[in-house]
């Protein structure tokens, strides 16, 4: 049965459609165990074998399907050049004994930014180069974009891959259950914005709990105004549970609701009102606290009310302030909240947080491990680039540059490249000759040893 917190709403399902039962079910595990707990122990693949240690997944270009529905958006020739450039110095890792490393940095770094950017057409190409199991994330990642755009003809035949691949991770000693059950929700998203909520349930049956309460992002995109409240009642009783991985999977749906309905005030300011309540009470981690500030104040600005966003934006340094970072998380978390100060039009407050915290942070790079000192010296870069300040931009990821380099080990040099490199596509940031050379030049000289 539901929770106590749902009772005083539980009266009211029996008049909704169906789909709206469904986040209920899926994140309160209502008729279903945790992913593990439902499978068999051992050397035992779940559906097809095609999974391996690492889920590894066959490569025939003849059990493609077709990518004729996939388009790319408009952009820029040189911000697809860099990332065509990204993937094939990402798929320079060895595949041993480096796939895990190498899938990560094609999936999550390449793909996912290709689709940020629209490049679909680019991403489900380049997706089938995955090796193992993240092959599967990647199309099912590019599935749900494509769907949200409206594409329709042409996804059965890759819903059917990634669920084979999914199904396909071997569930060993050495296998966690989290890798198939993030392809199933991400799956799970693109049947519900199908309309396809059986096949949506069946998906998300027995997944780990880390995985619950993702696909209710893809419910927010559908709902209607009656049935906001309900969907909003649920994150009440999400909240109340204090469950990190809950909470977290539930951002996402709180900040589509809060785009799709910020013309509505009531609707608007009721979110507001319950995740500064949630970030205020200081029950959970500061990390996600501020990361809800920073996307609320996003989707205010790009609807135009640049205060509402900046208030957000106070929100979220007040978070800011209230924790001791580390020097490398520090300015990465400052960083973010400045980027967004710099895209409203507030550069002297964006730079009167910056200035210090890059000042500290060069003050004592040393003592920063060297493998953690580009990325926030990139988050720092791109977020003067965004503010339009270019030549503290470039100075800025030339020193990112610099010390993705003082590692002497190719593989977290490859990281690093590809950070400031996907950046640079991201935002738009067209960097001069002698940066460009320098990032190809690095790129070049990546091999031995790991």
């Amino acid at each position: 049965m539901f929770p106590s917190s749902l009772n005083r709403f539980d009266s009211r399902l029996s008049r909704l459609p169906f789909w709206t039962l469904l986040p209920v079910a899926l994140l309160f595990g209502c008729g279903a165990k945790d992913g593990p707990d439902t499978e068999t122990s051992g050397n035992t693949t779940i559906g097809n074998p095609a999974g391996g240690t690492d889920g590894n997944v066959a490569n025939e270009s003849e059990s493609r399907p077709s990518v004729d529905g996939f388009l790319d958006a408009e952009l820029e020739p040189w911000r697809r050049e860099l990332l065509v450039e990204a993937f094939e110095n990402a798929s320079k890792f060895p595949l041993r004994p480096h796939l895990k490393n190498r899938s990560k940095a094609q999936q999550e770094f390449v793909i996912a930014t290709c689709i940020e950017l629209g490049q679909l057409g680019l991403a489900i190409e380049l997706a089938n180069d995955v090796d193992n199991w993240r092959r599967g994330l990647a199309v099912a990642e590019v599935l749900e974009r494509a769907v949200r755009d409206g594409s329709r003809d042409g996804v059965d035949p890759w819903i059917d891959q990634a669920t084979e691949i999914a199904y396909g991770v071997t569930l060993d000693e050495n296998e966690q259950p989290w890798r198939r059950d993030r392809i199933r929700t991400k799956l799970a998203e693109s049947c519900i914005l199908l309309g396809r909520i059986e096949q949506a349930t069946e998906l998300e049956a027995g997944i780990v709990p880390s995985e619950r309460g993702k696909s209710d992002i893809a419910l927010s995109r559908i709902a209607t105004l009656e049935e906001v409240e309900l969907l909003l009642d649920q994150l009440d009783g999400v909240l109340e549970l204090r469950d990190f991985d809950r909470t977290l999977n539930s951002l996402p749906s709180i900040c589509v609701l809060y785009e799709r309905f910020f013309d509505k005030k009531d609707v608007r300011r009721r979110i507001g009102s319950q995740v500064r309540g949630w970030i205020e009470s200081k029950n959970h981690p500061a990390q996600a606290s501020l990361d809800a500030a920073v996307q609320l104040a996003r989707v205010a600005a790009d609807r135009g009310s640049n205060d509402l966003a900046s208030s957000w934006l106070d929100l979220a340094q007040q978070v800011f302030d209230s924790v001791p970072w580390n020097l490398h998380f520090g300015l990465t978390q400052q960083s973010k909240i400045s980027e967004e100060r710099f895209r409203i039009g507030e550069s002297d407050l964006a730079r009167q947080h910056m200035d210090p915290a890059i000042e500290r942070f060069n003050q004592l790079i040393e003592s920063i491990t060297d493998m953690e000192r580009c990325e926030p010296l990139c988050a720092a870069a791109q977020a003067f680039a965004v503010g339009g300040e270019l030549a503290m931009a470039r100075t800025l990821y030339r020193s990112a540059l610099e010390q993705a380099f003082v590692n002497q080990n190719a593989r977290p040099r490859l990281f690093d490249l590809l950070r400031v490199a996907l950046s640079w596509a991201r935002v738009g940031f067209d960097p001069d000759q002698e940066l460009r050379e320098n990032l190809t030049a690095k790129f070049a000289s990546l091999g031995d040893p790991w």
